[in-house]
């Protein structure tokens, strides 16, 4: 080898490791930020939907989470500045279980997962309503509070992760939230053969305890989240404050909070059976963004297409359940958002390279 090829050999081994080190996900290699666009109010929106997913195009899913129903929506984004411009309901599709409340579209199949939180299960359905598979939850899972269980839901890009977390803290692993403290959930990781593949304990915000204090209807925990095409993950806390009452009916307000959570150094507890008095390290969680609403109860968080500067679109969707807000909220999420498959891309490019160095 000539020294020109060792010098050569050497700038491909540095930009492999370099490659390697930001694939690896050892560090958060860009802060994420988040910044409010607007909300949509949408006319005939149905009650108690609870999660969204985005298919492609302009089709989105929502899951009604009493009714059992699956609701097609169309939905324009400007592609510019990632507001709301239309938003209308199809037919709903009528699926089984009880208390649905996470969705995630299936590309592959052209179907959807669902989590119900009455059985701690996740099934997949197409979109006709057939029941087609179910998924391994762990057994932990079964010790979950009533309509406290798998809220939430999301699918990696190329079906590489599945991720869900129980609302709030189950039965063997704490309280629940107070205004002192925070409840702790597990967030559940499934492989791309939709096997358990770690949990991982993430701790809530205490309630704000800014109006009267009321246990029976204050509470907060975790409603949604979203996993990246990159694999970093968002985590969507809802919390309702009742800020008085009205002839005697309560005032709700709702805290809405988006975080990105970090893994470098947390422990995976899916070996514990009870985090009450354990010794562990639970994930780090970065504030990305926070809004309060009168009567908006703001469930579901879906990632919508990229917009035109680089940007993407996402999307919170309201319950609209018992006269409440029927709305969708937009969002700018700002920074880096590969596709998983760029970083390998590039090591395979690199690696080409030093074989032809080498001939």
């Amino acid at each position: 080898m000539t020294f020109k090829q060792i010098i050569s050999a050497h700038r491909v081994f540095l930009l492999i490791g370099v490659v390697v080190f930001f694939s690896s996900g050892a560090a958060l290699a860009q802060t994420l930020e988040i910044k409010s666009v607007e909300k949509y109010n949408i006319s005939g929106m149905p009650e108690g939907l609870s999660g969204l997913t985005w298919a492609s195009g302009n089709q989105y899913y929502a899951i009604e989470d009493s009714g059992a129903r699956l609701h097609p929506l169309t939905i324009q984004i400007n592609s510019a500045t990632g507001a709301v411009t239309s938003a209308s309901f199809s037919s709903y599709i009528t699926l089984s279980g009880s208390d649905l409340e996470g969705v995630a579209y299936n590309a592959a199949n052209n179907s959807v997962y669902v989590s119900d939180e009455s059985g701690a299960t996740i099934k997949e359905y197409n979109l006709t309503g057939t029941y087609l598979s179910s998924v391994n939850v762990p057994d932990v899972y079964n010790n979950y509070r009533s309509n406290l269980s798998l809220e939430s839901l999301s699918l990696q890009t190329g079906h590489l992760s599945m991720w869900t977390a129980n609302e709030e803290a189950l039965t063997v692993d704490g309280p629940r939230s107070t205004t002192s403290n925070g409840t702790v959930i597990r967030l559940q990781k499934f492989n791309s053969s939709l096997v358990p593949a770690g949990q991982w304990a993430y701790i809530t915000d205490p309630l704000t305890g800014e109006g009267p204090d009321d246990e029976n209807y204050e509470c907060g925990g975790v409603s949604d989240l979203c996993v990246l095409p990159n694999g970093k993950i968002l985590l969507l806390e809802r919390e309702l404050d009742i800020t008085g009452y009205l002839f005697g009916v309560p005032i709700p307000k709702f805290h809405s909070r988006i975080y990105e959570v970090e893994f470098t150094g947390a422990d995976d507890v899916s070996g514990i059976n009870s985090l009450v008095g354990a010794s562990y390290t639970p994930l780090i969680k970065h504030p990305l963004w926070e809004e309060s609403f009168l009567l908006a109860n703001f469930e579901g968080l879906a990632l919508g297409p990229e917009l035109d500067n680089g940007d993407y679109s996402l999307l919170l969707i309201s319950d609209g359940d018992s006269g409440l807000d029927k709305s969708l909220y937009s969002l700018q999420l700002i920074g880096d958002v590969p596709e998983p498959a760029s970083a390998s891309l590039l090591l395979l490019g690199a690696m080409a390279i030093l074989r032809r160095r080498r001939r």
